[in-house]
């Protein structure tokens, strides 16, 4: 059975992570200027999954008896809920990395040196791609949140509420 804190936990800490790798983005794009649309891209789709998880958070902490219904009645929707989580959690955490490496190489001074500059050539296939599949774990989740939608609506109009 899920915790429904731990899956309100889980999407605290995926937001917050998304908000630094924001901030890292931001930097990245100041000193990148040719690379400016592919990191200005993966700064947007973030802050707007951020936002969209922290409101997520906030809608499953004013309504704990949601996750509670669900994962009395529905477990594979609630492992799949809690796995979604945990997949944009893992995308998350693999673009962080992406983004320190570049952040240290660029620390050691505003003009960027030219093994950065191909650094970023090198991985910039890797962001485009870590971009896609971040419109898609948040698609997953999109689509995972409307069929919690109708299953509630099932059950109100079941139950006659």
């Amino acid at each position: 059975m899920v915790d429904p804190i731990s899956v309100v936990s889980g999407i605290a800490g995926v937001a917050t992570g998304c908000t630094k790798i924001v901030q890292s983005l931001n930097t990245l794009k100041d000193k990148f200027k040719f690379a400016e649309q592919t990191i200005a891209s993966l700064s947007t789709e973030c802050f707007i999954t951020s936002v969209g998880l922290s409101q997520l958070q906030s809608a499953l902490q004013n309504s704990p008896d949601l996750l509670m219904t669900l994962s009395d009645s529905q477990d594979e929707l609630t492992t799949c809920f809690e796995m979604g989580i945990w997949c944009i959690a893992k995308m998350f955490s693999l673009l962080h990395d992406d983004v320190s490496k570049l952040n240290e190489r660029s620390h050691m001074g505003y003009k960027l040196s030219f093994g950065t500059k191909a650094r970023y050539i090198l991985i910039e296939d890797s962001l485009k791609e870590r971009l896609q599949q971040i419109r898609d774990q948040r698609s997953s989740l999109h689509f995972l949140l409307e069929c919690v939608k109708q299953y509630v609506h099932f059950c109100a109009v079941k139950t006659g509420l």
